[in-house]
Order: structure tokens, then C-alpha cells, then sequence
């Protein structure tokens, strides 16, 4: 419970109006096994396994605010320690980062006469709006550039040196999938300082892995806990892919959707040697139980064509390092968006709910006053109810009891227990 005097809840985290530098887009692709399983009972429920899942390989993007710390790239790897060598390489990637971040970082701002005599002046801190108390006005400034931004309280400035170092991975969908691979290899570079934190809704659905300390920290978040559509859907709703037209040196007329990948099909590495797009028939999904249509697989081939691909590896690359970079395109004008008219970086949310909440508290400045006394917790929570409730949807329900108008004494309603329970009477001729 709260502490009296330490129980009002507004928006503190005002550190989270500063941009994050540096954010990885990242992706997964895997073999698709096919697996044999017993008949099922087919009076019983079952889950009928269909193929086991293999990572192959991974893309990743290093999107990057300051060039000079760490260069904007993509880098990608195919083999079955895929796995393996994506947290290898994250983890490399980390470090370096976190490193120059270290040498490069500026401890004192660069202030004019201007910004000199203007924070001398200020009585309160410019990120929270506090009053300042005796001794504790400092010359906040950004760490990287050493740019200096206002007079703040020593609480905020802490907080947005920490906020430099926190470094989001994105893997869209990653909860339900990408995570799963990456939690037995992140283990592995556990120490003394580094650990692995799991925020999860149950055993297979990851809202967030921490690894790091208080002091630097990467986090592997769900893009699409925020934008909460398909990539294919997403790609239709945009126009611009600054990213994706950079990589490809602006050949990307044929790039500017999600490609069209016989999943089923890669089951081994050798896949990857076939001189040639596999046939429409081979992109069947056994899920959707259905193919792509002709226009899907002419513009695949048109793809195949353009980009000059000589097997099928070159294609799984090609397709790989696109969704990526769309990716990578949609969440940075997702962000741009947020922090232009909401001044918040989704970065350090873990979902669109969490977001919705920190731009509410903003917005309103409201100061919720929380409940500190056990006992008023307690007679609130005994005071909650069930009801009617359930989707329902199209249905008409009419009241039928003895105080209403058509009540007949001679009508039972039964649930449907005493249902089958009736059934079985009137089989046995006792009614």
C-alpha cells in the first residue's frame, strides 16, 4: 500500500519526452518441420500438431540517431545456430554502443551567454515544473551531443542520463513467437551485473525480456502489442519508406509491401539451392488452407526477376531484410507521430495500453489520490459483484418470473444439466 503523503499518482516520467538514440528492428525466419502425431479421439478435444519450428536465420536492423556513435545497418545470418548467433551478435552490438555511448558522452553542457544567464534565472525545472529547492538546480543537457536543454531537479536529470542507455529490440509478434527462441540463449550471458527479467501474461505469451542492469539495459518488446495489425496491413497503410528506399538505393518499387514466402516448403537448408521460385502450389499454407493468388505469385516472380536472384536463398534474404525494414519504416513514423503531438516515446512503453496510460496522465495533468488504508482496499474489494455479462450478440432475452405479467406457475425453465437429465426420463418412458 502507499504511504500516506507518497499516495498521489500523476505523470512522472517525464524523461520519457526525450527520443531514445538508437532502437533494433528485428526478425526471425525457420524451418517448418513436418511432424507425425496419432489420430486423435474425435470425441475428445485435441491440438494436432502439424510441423516443429526451426529458426534458420535472422535480420536485423540498428536504427541509429547519432551516425557518429554507431552507423545505421542491417545485418543478417542463415544457419541452423541462428539463434545462437542473432544473441551473439546483439549482445556485441550492446556493448559496443553502451561503450562509445561512455567515451563519447559529454559530462558538462555547452552553454552560451544566453542559456547561462537563463538558468540562473529559472526558479523551476523545466521537464517536471517543480519548484527548485535549495542546491539541487542543474544544468540538464543532452549526453550525447552535449546540447544544453533547461535547468531541471536533480531527480529528472538522473532519470534522463539512465534513459540514453536503454536500448529497445523490436520483433513484431515477438510474444507469441520470436521470445520463445530467445530465452535459453539470453541465459547464457547471465553474470553478476547482466540479468535476464521476464514480463510475461502466462507461459507463452512475453510482453517484454529485460537483460542488463538499472545502469544500461536491452529490451526485446512487441511491435505489434502497439500497432496491433499484420505487417501485409500495415505496409498498404504507408507511403513513405525512408529506410527501405536508403538500403535499396531507391529500387524499391516492388518492395513497398510484405513478399509472398513458401513457408511450408523450407523444412531443410538444402531448400535454399533451388535454382528457381517454387511452383504457386508450394506456397499452400496448411492453416490458412489456401495458396496465394495468381497476382501474388507474378509479383513474386517479378521480385525474383528484378532483384536479379539466382536461388532460392537469395530470395529468403531479399524477403527477410523487407520485412525488416518496413518494420523498421512503420515504427519510426509511429514514434515521430507520438512524440510530435503526444511528446512521448513509445520506446519506453511495452504496450499500446500502457502508452494510452502515460499520454493520459500527461495530458491531463490529473493527480489521482490512491488508498492508503487496508481496510477501505478491503471493503472495496468485497463490495465487487458479478453480473450479466458475456458476448452475447445478436440475441433477445425476455424476463420470465412470478413478477412479471405472463408468469405461468405451470412453465419450468431448466438449465442444461436438468435438460439431459429430463431427456433421459422421457427415454425411459417416466414422465
Amino acid at each position: 500500500m502507499p504511504k500516506p503523503g507518497k499516495n498521489i499518482l500523476k505523470f512522472n516520467n517525464h524523461h520519457f519526452k526525450n527520443r531514445l538514440p538508437f532502437v533494433i528492428y528485428c526478425d526471425f525466419e525457420a524451418y517448418n518441420i513436418p511432424m507425425q502425431s496419432c489420430t486423435p479421439d474425435p470425441n475428445k478435444s485435441y491440438i494436432k500438431p502439424i510441423s516443429k519450428q526451426e529458426i534458420n536465420s535472422y535480420g536485423m536492423y540498428v536504427h541509429s540517431d547519432y551516425p557518429e556513435i554507431y552507423k545505421p545497418q542491417y545485418f543478417s545470418y542463415v544457419g541452423d545456430d541462428a539463434v545462437e548467433k542473432y544473441v551473439e551478435k546483439v549482445m556485441k552490438i550492446f556493448k559496443e554502443i553502451t561503450y562509445k555511448i561512455y567515451l563519447n558522452e559529454k559530462k558538462k553542457p555547452i552553454l552560451n551567454n544566453h542559456e547561462e544567464d537563463e538558468f540562473q534565472e529559472a526558479t523551476g525545472c523545466y521537464i517536471c515544473g517543480e519548484e527548485f529547492k535549495e542546491s539541487e538546480k542543474v544544468r540538464e543537457h543532452n549526453h550525447l551531443s552535449g546540447k544544453y536543454r533547461g535547468a531541471a531537479c536533480q531527480s529528472c536529470n538522473t532519470k534522463e542520463g539512465k534513459a540514453t542507455k536503454l536500448i529497445p529490440v523490436f520483433f513484431h509478434n515477438g510474444s507469441n513467437y520470436d521470445f520463445h527462441f530467445l530465452i535459453e540463449e539470453l541465459m547464457k550471458y547471465e553474470d553478476e551485473y547482466n540479468k535476464v527479467k521476464l514480463l510475461s501474461k502466462n507461459s507463452e505469451n512475453y510482453i517484454s525480456i529485460d537483460y542488463g542492469s538499472n545502469y544500461k539495459k536491452l529490451r526485446f518488446l512487441d511491435s505489434y502489442r502497439f500497432m496491433l495489425k499484420g505487417l501485409s496491413d500495415i505496409a498498404k497503410s504507408m507511403d513513405e519508406f525512408p529506410i527501405l528506399e536508403k538500403e535499396f538505393k531507391g529500387n524499391i518499387a516492388l518492395l513497398k509491401q510484405k513478399g509472398f514466402y513458401p513457408y511450408e516448403y523450407i523444412d531443410s537448408i538444402k531448400k535454399f539451392e533451388d535454382k528457381k521460385l517454387p511452383e504457386i502450389e508450394i506456397f499452400y499454407s496448411k492453416l490458412k488452407k489456401e495458396t496465394i493468388t495468381k497476382e501474388e505469385y507474378k509479383h513474386a516472380q517479378r521480385v525474383w526477376e528484378h532483384y536479379n536472384c539466382k536461388t532460392l536463398l537469395d530470395y529468403h534474404n531479399l524477403y527477410l531484410k523487407t520485412d525488416v525494414l518496413i518494420l523498421a519504416d512503420a515504427f519510426e513514423k509511429f514514434r515521430k507521430f507520438f512524440i510530435k503531438y503526444h511528446e512521448i516515446d513509445p520506446c519506453y512503453c511495452y504496450s499500446a495500453p500502457g502508452l494510452t496510460w502515460q499520454c493520459g496522465l500527461k495530458y491531463t495533468e490529473i493527480k489521482l489520490e490512491l488508498l492508503t488504508d487496508v481496510d477501505m482496499l478491503q471493503m472495496f474489494e468485497k463490495g465487487i459483484r458479478g453480473g450479466f455479462s458475456g458476448v452475447l450478440g445478436p440475441r433477445h432475452v425476455k424476463a420470465f418470473n412470478k413478477y412479471t405479467s405472463n408468469y405461468n406457475e405451470d412453465y419450468r425453465i431448466i438449465d442444461e444439466h436438468e435438460k439431459k437429465e429430463c431427456l433421459e426420463l422421457l427415454k425411459e418412458g417416466k414422465t
